[in-house]
């Protein structure tokens, strides 16, 4: 296997890490990893998505819009670990339970998350200026949800990646699990995150998914268990540290071993979707302008936002005077 297609393998695997997450995706590489990359499900998202402006000889930074799907096609409500993918939100089809933005700048040679909070409350596309969660946006169409960010922040987005649940979890058994050091005991029934000593601990894809999930994340201390006020904003926060750790994991596994490379790819082609005009060529060329990508090259932001109740629901607004450096940043 050449070595900007092992590289690229080893990209794309570290984009899926980044959807919640999680976050390769299949790319190019042996007869095998180019045959497992037609089979990832494609979907046609149309005049939603803003083509690069390249100039020549200079590849332009570039947005992915990364969802986490909730789905839980293929899931058994009888395993034991299906509570990290339901519990509260144990439902038929499938929301959007994390958004984040990737942004690629190969001039820069960095890579830049902003996670979109999912009680974040915009103008949804499509409907006549209706407000609500931008997680709803989703339940209209991925299509919807492309627009409704990009009309409501100001920024276009190139191209569209989604895991669901399953994926994620194999993604991350795959790696061999991801080391999070908690600081106390920590529990959330209803993902069932369950770590019963402070330490560093190895989660394997059930523990990982339940953790990354985490909106009701409680410690015990002081005799007492204390839930962490910031719901969606502390999940978010939990999420872009594991992302880091993750995506240092993928590199140190070793993904220039073919071996490992097919494995990524077995574990994640039947969970993932991404937009028909995401080309094998196209990440092959990211790739090799983001050979050193690691978590010292990844910036991570979240959207300002203060909690708020409107029409009953609780819900996050997003702090605009806050919000316009963030913005400026993805533009």
């Amino acid at each position: 296997m050449r070595r900007s297609r092992r590289t690229a393998v080893r990209f794309v695997s570290a984009v899926v890490l980044f959807t919640a997450t999680a976050g390769g995706i299949a790319v190019a590489g042996s007869f095998h990893i180019s045959q497992r990359f037609d089979e990832i499900g494609r979907i046609d998202l149309g005049a939603a998505l803003q083509p690069a402006k390249d100039e020549p000889g200079i590849t332009s930074a570039q947005n992915y819009l990364l969802v986490g799907s909730d789905s839980r096609a293929g899931a058994n409500p009888g395993d034991a670990d299906y509570g990290a993918m339901g519990n509260e939100d144990a439902v038929g089809g499938k929301r959007s339970d994390t958004i984040m933005v990737l942004r690629l700048d190969p001039v820069l040679g960095r890579a830049s998350i902003m996670s979109l909070p999912r009680d974040l409350y915009v103008t949804i596309a499509g409907t006549n200026g209706k407000k609500n969660r931008i997680n709803t946006a989703y339940s209209i169409g991925p299509d919807a949800l492309v627009r409704t960010v990009q009309d409501n922040f100001g920024i276009t987005i190139q191209h569209y990646l989604e895991v669901d649940f399953q994926g994620f979890k194999r993604l991350v058994d795959e790696l061999g699990g991801v080391t999070i050091c908690f600081e106390y005991p920590t529990r959330d029934d209803n993902t069932g995150l369950n770590i019963p000593n402070p330490g560093c601990q190895n989660l394997g894809g059930t523990q990982a998914l339940a953790f990354a999930r985490s909106r009701h994340y409680k410690e015990l201390r002081e005799g007492r268990w204390r839930e962490d006020g910031t719901a969606d904003l502390g999940r978010v926060k939990r999420q872009q540290d594991f992302l880091r750790i993750a995506l240092d994991r993928s590199i140190s596994k070793g993904l220039g071993n073919p071996l490992a490379i097919s494995g990524l790819l077995d574990a994640v082609v039947g969970n993932v979707t991404v937009d028909a005009s995401l080309t094998e060529g196209d990440m092959t060329r990211l790739a090799r302008q983001f050979r050193s990508l690691g978590s010292d090259k990844l910036d991570t932001y979240t959207l300002p936002a203060s909690a708020t109740t409107i029409r009953g629901m609780s819900v996050l607004v997003e702090d605009q005077r806050a919000a316009t450096a963030v913005l400026a940043h993805f533009r």
